[in-house]
């Protein structure tokens, strides 16, 4: 079994100081990662909630990275469609290349309409838009000259290096306790992202969940 802890890189908690203090400190005491979620902007009335404040997740992954050596950097989960998929590949690689090895993906579809509307993406297509992210990062990580024609992204042969340290990618675990997201992890992840889901209880059964690795 293997342990993680949240970066306080949001909420009341949220300091840049404290981040960097906490991930040295959990490196020390011999967890096996840290993790940070996502979001770019939200509504002034989730203030309560978050915050006023949040870095970036990305960004404060690579800061924490220059200060460790060993303990894997993870994103739980980072909202696919906020972003361009090449920019996104292209920030995990050069994150992965320059920690070593050590990034941990978790991707998911995200869920807070008005974030999205804030950002100029679709919040109805933001599960096949989430899909075709997958399939372009993997494109870029590990063709050398890649090149994608798809339903909301195309381009010609780029180049497009780094290429992750870890080879043909680093893994990738998928957000969300939904059908569609399980069926997402079942054909793009190498695990699986639930939250607020005990392992036993209410929630998906050992049969239900091979059933939707079967649809997949």
């Amino acid at each position: 079994m293997e342990f993680g802890v949240q970066l306080p890189h949001f909420g009341p908690l949220v300091s840049g100081k404290g981040t960097l203090a906490l991930a040295q400190r959990a490196e020390a005491l011999g967890f096996d990662a840290v993790w940070v979620s996502d979001h770019i902007v939200y509504p002034a009335t989730f203030a309560e909630r978050f915050g006023t404040a949040v870095y970036e997740a990305i960004t404060t992954l690579t800061w924490v990275g220059a200060v460790t050596e060993r303990i894997r950097l993870g994103t739980a989960v980072l909202i696919a469609p906020y972003r361009n998929p090449l920019l996104l590949a292209k920030q995990l690689s050069t994150l992965d290349d320059l920690s070593g090895g050590r990034t941990i993906v978790g991707v998911g579809a995200g869920w807070m309409e008005e974030e999205f509307a804030a950002l100029g993406t679709s919040f109805a297509e933001r599960g096949a838009i989430t899909n075709e992210h997958l399939q372009v990062m993997r494109i870029l990580w590990q063709d050398e000259h890649p090149t994608h024609t798809g339903e909301h992204y195309q381009f010609p042969p780029l180049c497009a290096d780094p290429r992750t340290a870890q080879q043909p990618a680093p893994p990738i675990w998928i957000g969300g306790n939904s059908k569609p997201a399980l069926r997402r992890a079942a054909r793009f992840g190498e695990g699986w992202l639930p939250i607020w889901h005990a392992p036993t209880g209410r929630g998906f059964s050992p049969a239900e969940l091979s059933v939707e690795r079967a649809r997949s």
